[in-house]
């Protein structure tokens, strides 16, 4: 519970950051894809825990009764400041190895395979997914 508080805080007090460079992106040549080196949105935090954190977590806020909707099963949560409001949620495994990945540097294919995507349509869809909720907020062209 106190990474998932602690992440929070971070993400709260994180530097804001412009939308990601959407035509500077297009312009990349298809052959160079792979070697994309994205980075996260600097509020973006990833929360990994074999316990249901969030549900703790989201039991134990002030509307709340304390009682957790879950009590078992791990967690791959993501804790992030899009516009003005911390938002917490859990992530698919896939998407969190993924966004993990990302953070450690890995370039787009590697990322990708780290992740476990299955194919090409499956990694289209996380990464529009995750440019149009502010989650990846820039890019390194090889």
């Amino acid at each position: 519970m106190a990474r998932l508080e602690w992440s929070w805080h971070q993400s709260f007090h994180a530097a804001s950051a412009e939308p990601i460079d959407l035509e500077g992106l297009a312009r990349i040549p298809e052959a160079k894809h792979g070697d994309i080196r994205f980075a996260l949105h600097p509020t973006v935090r990833l929360v990994d825990s074999e316990f249901p954190i969030l549900a703790i977590w989201e039991a134990n806020q002030p509307e709340r009764d304390g009682m957790p909707a879950r009590l078992e099963g791990a967690d791959a949560v993501i804790v992030h400041r899009p516009a003005l409001d911390v938002q917490v949620g859990l992530l698919e495994r896939v998407d969190w190895r993924f966004l993990r990945a990302i953070e450690l540097g890995d370039a787009l294919e590697a990322a990708a395979e780290r992740a476990g995507y299955g194919d090409a349509e499956e990694l289209g869809q996380a990464l529009r997914r995750f440019v149009a909720a502010r989650v990846i907020a820039a890019f390194a062209a090889p």
